[in-house]
């Protein structure tokens, strides 16, 4: 919400002199010199000061312009010209004005400094910030390079160096605000509201500063305390009425304490008071979409189009007000209308696909973002999303692998690929994978909250609790108020069984979002395995009496019942939950409570409704599919992968299952089904598992090949050494079935599979 800093200069002039008198004076002395001696470089050079001080900035310039003419070496001259220049918006005089500088003072940081600035003003700003360092290198304790390497990092994203530039130029010159505008915007983009607050703080009372003020206000309503936000906001737009960000986000903080007729009106008020700024355009539209008056977003998708028509903007947004209508065609339309303005243009890309794929059209949705990524080949979003739709539709993981590792080379410095890819890497069962590279990218991002979230799961998945939770305690030594990870930490310690530690986790979780359900219901858990039972209920019974928490406190009784195997009574909670708001985790629970009760019956009324009201839900389609899968009704199993595989024809599971239903009906399609899942996993063990195991019960010789690959790839599942034993056996290689055999009763010695595997070694 406050403007970029990015626009600190060193200014061309002092402030006005407090003795105007003496500054008349003086000036009436000037000019009688003047008068005598028109080409005196001291009497001009005084002068262009004295213009310079009351503001009149073509004057000076003009004045300092006849310097330059008679001493062509003055080098003080010519650094105020380029000054002033910038001043003036004058680039181009800018640029000639600093070429001669740069002749004359090559090596001088004010050159550099210069450089950066007139580069940062045109947007350059990774060269600005080359320059900047090199007047730093020069002058390290030279401020105006100080404050501008402030903003240009922190616009760079560069949070770390940009905090260190502010806390400098906070240290030198205390009395300055820009130092503390630096700081406070920095620690809001790291997402940090505390910290942000903190920084401002020692300077709000003392400085009637609307840009602090709006840094203060932005924080606080990040921190959810939209009454605090709206006292900074309304004091900031008392300073600066006209500014059109401090009167957005007075209009959001009153939108968020429920004031919604007065945010939408002062949202109004801010979409007139700027032309150029989009902000408030923007929340007005998403405002009156949350409420559902499409028309009423629609009109100021028009009045925004008409303040940016060469925007993508403006259509893009007309195209999601269209899509909440359930007008697709038109949506369409506006979102081709978007990316003709800017053909890189990622939200509309990324909104024109997810048309496409609700149509169950993956191909065209992949086009819209090779489009972009033609335009744009380092657009890091695009790249990810091509791979997380190559990942939904089936693609092989060396594929989905592929192209994230372009992505990540495409641009090195951007984190989005390197999260990406080592999410996929915990998804897909090799979390190892994922640790090195984001280790690495920690060290480069050390304030980056994302990377070090995905790099404490890379490692709790990977059986190394402590490096996870040291992970997420850096993440609330950046940001305290963190209570995701404080949760994470909890969750980490409750799958340790360490009762204790997590309870004290979740306590200042609590303490943290004390209106937040989720750590009481991590409370709960933690009381639940430290046998507290009885405190346990109370935490959920307290929680289900809110409100609020009714859903939740619903929820975690039906969970601490579970954990005490009261079957009926937790199955009762669930459906009480599920009735409230139909959701699929409570919706597995109750019928998994169900049928631990062994109520079968009610179980399957209850998934039965369930499907029939949703029809085209396609994770319960898995879920349901799975379920009679596991009862071995095989018929109705097919049914239900049949219509996930009619929408999703690459999705690997569906087609799995549906292979192993129809080969245990003894239908010729089998062999075609799980071919097909190969083909859309082929280095998944449990699929190549189940196509090796039908082709080789059908006499097919590669089967036994595929076994072995899933052997290879998975060598301490049992079941899978298992059935290439089987299918050793069958084939008349007893000795390397026996070798099998052997290998797993020496892996696994108990169990069912071992069972198994000593009947079949007695057969031999």
């Amino acid at each position: 919400m406050p403007p970029s800093p990015t626009t600190c200069r060193h200014k061309s002039r002092p402030p006005p002199s407090r003795h105007a008198a003496t500054a008349r004076r003086r000036g009436r002395a000037v000019d009688q010199i003047l008068a005598r001696q028109p080409d005196s470089v001291e009497a001009l050079s005084l002068k262009a000061d004295l213009e310079l001080a009351d503001g009149k900035l073509k004057e000076g310039r003009e004045l300092l312009r006849k310097v330059t003419g008679a001493s062509p070496f003055d080098i003080e001259a010519l650094a105020k010209l380029v000054t002033i220049d910038l001043d003036l918006q004058d680039l181009d005089a800018a640029k000639t004005d600093h070429e001669a500088l740069r002749k004359l003072a090559p090596g001088s940081p004010v050159t550099h400094y210069l450089r950066a600035s007139l580069e940062a003003r045109q947007n350059n700003l990774s060269v600005a910030r080359e320059a900047v360092q090199e007047a730093l290198r020069l002058a390290p304790d030279y401020l105006p390079a100080v404050a501008l390497a402030a903003g240009l990092n922190l616009s760079l994203n560069s949070l770390e160096q940009a905090e260190r530039h502010a806390r400098t130029l906070i240290e030198r010159s205390p009395n300055s605000p820009q130092g503390y505008r630096v700081l406070g915007a920095t620690y809001l983009k790291m997402n940090a509201p505390d910290r942000a607050l903190e920084a401002v703080r020692p300077v709000l009372n003392r400085d009637s500063d609307a840009t602090l003020l709006a840094i203060a206000g932005e924080a606080a309503l990040k921190m959810n305390d939209p009454s605090a936000a709206a006292g900074y906001f309304d004091r900031a737009a008392k300073l600066n009425p006209k500014d059109a960000r401090t009167k957005t986000g007075l209009a959001l903080s009153h939108l968020a304490s429920g004031d919604a007729s007065r945010g939408v009106s002062e949202l109004e008020e801010a979409v007139q008071l700027d032309s150029g700024n989009m902000q408030a355009d923007v929340a007005l539209i998403m405002t009156h979409v949350r409420e559902r008056k499409f028309d009423a977003a629609l009109t100021a998708v028009d009045r925004m189009e008409k303040k940016a028509p060469k925007s993508p903007l403006p259509a893009t947004l007309r195209g999601a007000v269209l899509s909440a209508k359930g007008d697709s065609k038109g949506a369409r339309a506006a979102l081709a209308r978007a990316l003709e303005l800017d053909p890189a243009f990622f939200p509309a890309a990324s909104s024109l696909a997810s048309l496409d794929l609700r149509e169950n059209r993956p191909n065209d949705a992949r086009k819209h973002f090779e489009a972009v990524l033609a335009k744009d080949p380092k657009n890091s979003q695009a790249a990810v999303a091509l791979a997380t739709l190559s990942a939904r539709s089936g693609a092989s993981r060396d594929q989905v692998l592929a192209e994230l590792k372009k992505a990540r080379e495409a641009n090195p410095d951007a984190v989005l690929p390197i999260i990406a890819t080592g999410r996929y890497l915990i998804e897909t069962n090799t979390p190892r994978d994922a640790i090195p590279m984001l280790q690495e990218a920690s060290n480069r991002n050390p304030e980056n909250t994302q990377v070090l979230d995905t790099l404490a799961m890379a490692f709790l998945r990977s059986d190394q609790r402590a490096q996870a939770i040291d992970a997420w305690e850096k993440i609330l030594r950046i940001d305290p108020k963190a209570v995701v990870a404080q949760l994470k930490i909890g969750e980490a310690h409750l799958g340790a069984r360490d009762g204790n530690a997590a309870l004290q986790s979740f306590r200042k979780a609590a303490e943290i979002a004390p209106q937040a359900v989720e750590p009481q219901a991590g409370i709960a858990m933690a009381l639940a395995q430290l046998n507290r039972k009885d405190e346990a209920m109370k935490v959920a019974a307290k929680l289900r009496s809110d409100e609020k928490g009714k859903l939740a406190g619903t929820v975690l009784e039906g969970d601490l019942l579970a954990a005490d195997q009261k079957w009926n009574e937790a199955s009762e909670r669930y459906r009480s939950a599920f009735a409230m708001q139909k959701t699929l985790p409570v919706g597995f629970k109750a019928d998994r409570s169900l049928r631990a009760a062994k109520r079968d019956a009610d179980a399957d009324t209850f998934l039965r409704d369930w499907v029939r009201a949703e029809p085209n839900n396609l994770p319960l389609r898995l879920y349901a599919g799975e379920s009679e899968l596991g009862r071995q009704r095989w018929k109705e199993s097919f049914e239900h992968y049949a219509v996930v595989i009619e929408k999703e024809p690459k999705n690997a599971l569906a087609l799995n299952n549906a292979a192993w239903a129809l080969h245990q009906l003894k239908d010729a399609r089998a062999a075609d089904y799980a071919r097909r899942g190969y083909e859309a996993a082929p280095k998944a063990a449990p699929i190549i598992d189940t196509y090796g195991l039908i082709l080789a019960e059908n006499g097919d010789k590669k089967g036994i090949d595929l076994l072995r690959e899933a052997v290879q790839i998975a060598p301490n599942e049992a079941q899978y050494r298992l059935h290439l034993a089987e299918a050793l056996v069958r084939s008349g290689d007893k000795s390397g079935a026996k070798r099998e055999l052997e290998t797993l009763l020496k892996a696994t010695p108990e169990g069912p599979m071992a069972e198994q595997a000593k009947a079949l070694q007695g057969r031999l």
